[in-house]
């Protein structure tokens, strides 16, 4: 990844909301342009010692506003 993610365990907002903001404003400042490989589900998962889930549900959340494809 061109740029890391970084999570806060003090911001009051859910870890897959900040993953969300995180995704669009790459996307949005051209750090990930179009075709961009995103991280696969669990090596995500494991870089920002999450859950899995956690980061399925902020790439199906991404995937609905069309910005990416899963």
């Amino acid at each position: 990844m061109p740029t890391e993610l970084l999570l806060s365990r003090a911001d009051g907002r859910p870890m897959y909301l900040q993953i969300v903001e995180q995704i669009r404003r790459l996307i949005a400042t051209g750090e990930w342009p179009a075709a961009h490989p995103l991280p696969s589900i669990r090596q995500l998962a494991v870089g920002l010692q999450v859950s899995v889930i956690t980061v399925e549900r902020a790439y199906f959340a991404r995937g609905l506003e069309g910005l990416v494809v899963t």
